[in-house]
């Protein structure tokens, strides 16, 4: 067996010889480069185009799901007197792969002089008009599809399709109809609240709602009609030209009397998917005069649809969350003002009042536009011992703020750490905090700087007042030892900078020898035209 194994073995090294020397007839390998025409050039085929239907429209035609009709008449009227129309389509991920027909749908209802285009990636939030990307391409109008948020535009008209969701308006009336037999306060006042997806049917389902043979009359939160954009805000303004009430977006009347009426919403009550609800009832639940009941109707639930009674119990959770984050940012000497939204009206006043607002109080503070929050991105500024954040209604509250180091608030929230108001009526909604400044004369220094410790409630313990100071009052510089020079200046960025272990990579400011520019390499990573090499083994050839 030996021998046997010796022969394979001097067979096997004789084959090895022998494909290694077919491997060595035959060219090196050679990497190829081409400029990507390969690629552009080369067909691609879609073997079931059924597949890019979104789930979210269904069977529905493109024509009626995205309401081109409509939108045309209306674009039209905007534009009217423009030789050429620029219009901007925002879309959210589940409907981009209609993009391009809708693109085309509307260049054809529009004529030769509309030029239509698709967003990308939006700059905050997917809810929000994305005025600073449509601007970029001089945008006439904007068309906004899928959920919104209503909050009112700044230089851009916007409208707005919500699409078509599915809902049996029949089982929805069979369903409430059984709930107000068997409700518990007799409330005969309803207000009909929803999801804006559901805002194409929530007319015929007033209508049969009032067709019980219950006397009960019904009041619906409408869409806000669309408002011209401002020119340019008006800094000095004594009050702001807004006076319409609205709940989650909606406008309902001004008078409304909650205390006699029952709350209906239709749509997911889903706190941790859906903001419209948790912005509705933390408005609504911290208000003295909140509604009779609370009823909630799930449309897209397995049948028989019920009307469900919520308990709040989510909401109230959030509610502490909130109470304990203010109390945490009471201990708060620097403060970074982050800029959500860059196209909502009256944003840029909000961030100017909160800037007073804490500049009043004794605080630093800083602006930051930063786009779509992160906790890595705000770990960068660890100078920061909390953020106020200026959004709309439904990105104000974070998901996930427990990942964030430092408390998130809003701008009401603010003025509750502040002092400057009490926890009562909780609002998501900036305009209301510009609202309450008014009422008050913000004047820097004017609070109380007792340096008197408080009792916090985070930990049970007193703590130090911790406020700095930053008073601009009138003082003859001449007669000071310094004659009028800055002698020293504290900022508590460059304090906290200071102190760092880490400051950042070592400039060398005057160790590196100066040299002239001079010209570098030009063209692509696999042939560069100035490559002294690549002319050397030209010349070779």
């Amino acid at each position: 067996w030996i021998v046997a194994l010796h022969y394979h073995h001097l067979k096997f090294a004789r084959m090895s010889l022998d494909k290694s020397s077919e491997r060595a007839v035959g060219p090196p390998p050679q990497l190829h480069f081409d400029d990507g025409s390969r690629i552009i050039m080369q067909e691609s085929t879609c073997n079931d185009p059924d597949n890019t239907i979104p789930a979210v429209r269904g069977s529905i035609p493109i024509n009626i799901y995205y309401e081109i009709d409509r939108l045309s008449e209306e674009i039209v009227s905007i534009t009217k007197g423009k030789e050429e129309i620029y219009v901007a389509l925002q879309f959210p991920d589940s409907l981009l792969e209609d993009a391009p027909e809708v693109c085309w749908a509307f260049e054809e209802a529009l004529g030769m002089n509309a030029l239509v285009f698709v967003l990308g990636d939006t700059t905050f939030g997917a809810c929000c008009p994305d005025e600073v990307s449509a601007l970029h391409l001089n945008a006439s109008v904007l068309v906004h599809y899928g959920h919104a948020c209503l909050s009112p535009s700044l230089q851009l008209p916007v409208l707005y399709s919500f699409g078509i969701s599915n809902i049996d308006v029949e089982a929805c009336v069979e369903a409430i109809s059984k709930q107000i037999m068997t409700a518990q306060t007799g409330a005969r006042n309803l207000l009909l609240l929803y999801q804006v997806e559901y805002q194409h049917a929530m007319e015929e389902l007033r209508k049969k709602i009032c067709d019980i043979p219950s006397d009960i009359s019904v009041i619906t939160g409408k869409i806000p009609s669309l408002q011209q954009p401002m020119e340019e805000e008006e800094e000095g303004s004594p009050s702001l030209p807004e006076t319409i009430t609205k709940i989650a977006g909606l406008e309902v009347p001004t008078d409304l009397d909650l205390s006699t009426m029952a709350l209906l919403y239709i749509g997911d009550p889903n706190a941790d998917t859906n903001r419209q609800y948790v912005n509705m009832m933390m408005q609504l639940i911290s208000q003295e005069l909140s509604p009779l009941e609370y009823w909630f109707l799930n449309p897209l639930a397995t049948s028989p649809l019920t009307v469900e009674c919520d308990a709040h119990q989510s909401i109230s959770r959030q509610l502490n969350r909130r109470f304990y984050l203010i109390q945490k940012a009471r201990d708060a000497t620097t403060f970074g003002i982050l800029v959500g939204t860059l196209s909502q009206r009256h944003f840029a006043r909000a961030v100017t009042v909160l800037q007073q607002t804490i500049l009043a109080a004794n605080r630093a503070c800083y602006t930051f536009a930063v786009g779509k929050l992160n906790p890595a991105k705000l770990a960068n500024f660890g100078e920061i011992d909390a953020y106020v954040l200026v959004t709309c209604p439904e990105h104000s509250l974070l998901t996930d703020d427990r990942e964030f180091h430092v408390p998130v608030i809003t701008p009401l929230e603010l003025d509750i750490c502040l002092g400057n108001a009490e926890w009562g009526v909780y609002s998501l909604d900036y305009h209301d905090f510009i609202r309450n400044s008014e009422d008050r004369t913000i004047q820097e220094g004017d609070t109380d700087v007792d340096d008197a410790p408080y009792f916090s409630l985070v930990d049970g313990t007193l703590k130090d007042s911790r406020k700095v100071r930053t008073s601009r009052e009138e003082v003859d510089l001449q007669a000071l030892p310094g004659q009028g020079q800055i002698m020293t200046h504290h900022s508590a960025g460059a304090e906290y900078l200071r102190n760092r272990s880490y400051q950042g990579l070592d400039t060398q400011l005057g160790q590196t020898e100066v040299h002239a520019a001079k010209m570098g390499q030009n063209g692509i990573a696999s042939h560069y035209n100035n490559d002294a090499n690549q002319k050397g083994k030209q010349n070779d050839l």
